[in-house]
């Protein structure tokens, strides 16, 4: 039995995708561009002003809402502002202090509140007084009014930058921690949608190894201090062996 050898005539390789097209580059004159730049800044100039005549009659709305109802424009700015008030959950649980348990603890103590002489209900009132003007400009020392003082403040914060992203787009990150031991306070993280996308897709860092580098670097002044070195490093890898315990 025979076999046979059959060969391929070699043969020049061709291109089999098409060489990409290269557009001409088109030059324009300076009075093209000058017109040009007219036509984009006439195009543009009603959108802006339709823009600016709904901020205001939005503004105009804010005012009249928050005054034929008795709150504060910041108030009716933050409950209106673009749809946020409709994006939270009602709260349909009766509440434990509510109007009718309230009358109830006014019924219970009314009897015993015209009891009292003149002098016990000016002490009362004066008390009373002094607790609201603690409450009210006070220091607080306790480290739950620390933490809850820290975690209002950051809310008011959030709703502002929230606004002005908003109104401006500008974007914003804040990360938050406690610098000593008398504040028990978790490390807070906030970032506006386009910058926390950010951080994950492009800088690939995450944010509470972030905030917990952050309060190790706060608080390494704790290491000095307990161990009398003034040359000593905080070491990542034994954080919890070294720091810790």
């Amino acid at each position: 039995m025979s076999s046979q050898t059959f060969y391929a005539s070699s043969t020049c390789s061709k291109c089999i995708q098409p060489s990409p097209h290269h557009c001409p580059r088109v030059h324009l004159s300076k009075e093209a561009q000058t017109l040009l730049a007219a036509s984009r800044h006439e195009k543009s100039c009603p959108f802006k002003t339709e823009l600016d005549d709904a901020w205001s009659q939005i503004d105009e709305c804010v005012k009249t809402i928050a005054s034929s109802n008795g709150k504060t424009i910041c108030h009716v700015q933050h409950d209106l502002y673009m749809g946020q008030r409709l994006l939270q959950s009602k709260c349909s649980k009766l509440s434990s202090s509510g109007k009718v348990i309230l009358w109830d603890l006014v019924q219970e103590n009314h009897a015993e509140y015209h009891e009292l002489s003149d002098d016990a209900k000016a002490s009362l009132l004066k008390e009373y007084e002094e607790h609201k003007a603690m409450k009210t400009t006070g220091t607080h020392i306790s480290t739950k009014s620390k933490v809850n003082d820290v975690t209002q403040t950051l809310k008011a914060i959030k709703n502002e930058l929230n606004s002005l992203r908003c109104w401006t787009g500008a974007e914003t990150i804040l990360y938050t921690t406690h610098g000593s031991t008398d504040l028990l306070l978790c490390g807070i993280a906030f970032a506006t949608e386009d910058v926390q996308d950010f951080m994950e897709s492009v800088m690939n860092l995450d944010n509470q190894d972030l905030i917990s580098k952050m309060e190790g670097f706060a608080m390494s002044g704790m290491c000095e201090e307990a161990t009398g070195d003034p040359d000593v490093k905080m070491q990542w890898v034994h954080y919890w062996r070294n720091v810790i315990q």
